[in-house]
């Protein structure tokens, strides 16, 4: 929140605890129970940014008389004490998901005064750029872990709306968010049509096939990256080859890359002692990048698409059948090298027809990016609305939404 902002005429600057109840939670083994009772509570492994993960919730034993005293209520906000730095208040609504449930002493339930504060707009507030600034500015820090205390969470400052606005912008929020899971179930919808249409046509084409070891089909390369500069690749299960130091944040690869493999456009490479996992790309997006020397390198034959055998090495039946190759390898540590991986057997389909189902896989490849790119800008554009909503540089008027929401509507667009 700028310091040269003035608040809208009827909001106020209030800090959290004159208009919230702060309760601590109860620490494990703390004291003998003279009249035990074994209930579920809630840890900081529970609550998470804007969601809970309920499906592992632990029991403790705690006295029959300190039942009610550290209850959760339906309406209380979750706020975590500490651990990550991005782990600092989160802001989490409970409703009553489990009851009773208790909390362990790391989770604060924030009790807002309802005619004052409603539980939503504070778990707003909470993760928001301002909230999170606050919480990493007055924590305790160390080593990768930070942490507040209650006093530090009642002296948190809100700019603090009348009721209707908070509900207002309330809603905006669960549009915003109406929307985002919209774009998430159609995302997962396209990517299961990719997986079922991959089986279709790399597993069981209607078409001939003719079946070979990869060996046939492809050769591995043994080209050196050199000592020249040259973008560094590593291979993930799920993304397949990527820039390394974008995609980790950082440099976790050699100084001396000289030594690294080199993947040329349309060659494929996996880790040799994490194939098991998936871990097999084809570059596309490069025209050449170096994979560590513990990679292996191959390309394909005029019989094979390099496309088309990628999108069958990457199912879930061939992953088993690494997995079981490198399980039952004498040397483990070897992993999965090439005179083993060679002799795996593909059914090939004609070029022409394994042409055409990459195609039709990459057209789907594309949608999925499409609606990727959209989650990604609905997030945006809702930090940004949020942004200006909560510090009241723009206002609601009644039976509005922000600048910029999602229509209702949205919820069930295709």
């Amino acid at each position: 929140m700028r310091k040269d902002w003035r608040l809208p005429h009827g909001w106020e600057s209030v800090r959290l605890g004159s208009v919230a109840d702060i309760q601590t939670g109860i620490a494990k083994g703390a004291r003998k129970a003279l009249r035990p009772v074994e209930l579920p509570y809630l840890r900081v492994a529970n609550v998470h940014a804007g969601t809970l993960q309920l499906d592992e919730i632990k029991t403790i034993t705690v006295d029959a008389t300190e039942v009610a005293r550290y209850s959760l209520r339906d309406g209380d906000v979750l706020m975590t004490e500490g651990g990550d730095f991005d782990k600092l208040g989160r802001g989490t609504v409970w409703r009553g998901e489990i009851a009773p449930c208790l909390h362990q002493n790391h989770v604060f339930a924030v009790r807002p005064h309802l005619d004052r504060l409603a539980p939503e707009y504070l778990s707003l507030v909470s993760e928001s750029g301002h909230g999170r600034k606050y919480f990493q500015l007055s924590s305790k820090q160390s080593t990768n872990l930070a942490s507040i205390n209650s006093t530090q969470l009642r002296a948190f400052p809100i700019a603090l709306p009348p009721r209707s606005v908070q509900d207002r912008i309330v809603g905006t929020a669960a549009e915003f968010d109406r929307a985002t899971v919209t774009v998430v179930s159609l995302i997962s919808a396209k990517r299961r049509l990719k997986r079922a249409l991959t089986q279709r046509l790399c597993l069981t084409p209607p078409v001939s096939t003719e079946v070979y070891r990869v060996g046939q089909v492809a050769t591995e390369t043994s080209a050196r990256a050199g000592s020249g500069p040259i973008r560094v690749l590593s291979c993930t299960k799920h993304d397949g080859l990527v820039d390394s130091v974008g995609y980790f944040g950082r440099k976790v690869h050699s100084e001396d890359t000289s030594g690294y493999r080199l993947v040329r456009r349309g060659q494929l490479a996996y880790a040799t002692n994490h194939i098991e996992e998936g871990s097999i790309g084809l570059l596309e997006d490069y025209d050449e990048g170096a994979v560590s020397p513990m990679y292996t390198v191959f390309e394909c034959g005029p019989l094979a698409n390099p496309a088309y055998l990628f999108a069958m090495l990457k199912t879930e039946q061939y992953r088993k059948r690494f997995a079981a190759l490198t399980s039952g390898s004498v040397n483990r540590r070897g992993g999965l090298r090439w005179d083993s991986f060679s002799k795996i057997h593909v059914a090939l389909p004609a070029i022409a027809w394994q042409a055409q189902s990459v195609r039709a896989l990459t057209a789907l490849d594309r949608e999925i990016t499409q609606l990727a790119t959209a989650f990604t800008a609905l997030r945006l554009q809702k930090r940004g609305v949020m942004q200006k909503l909560l510090s009241g540089e723009i206002e609601l008027p009644d039976g509005s939404t922000a600048p910029g929401a999602p229509a209702p509507e949205a919820e069930s667009a295709p």
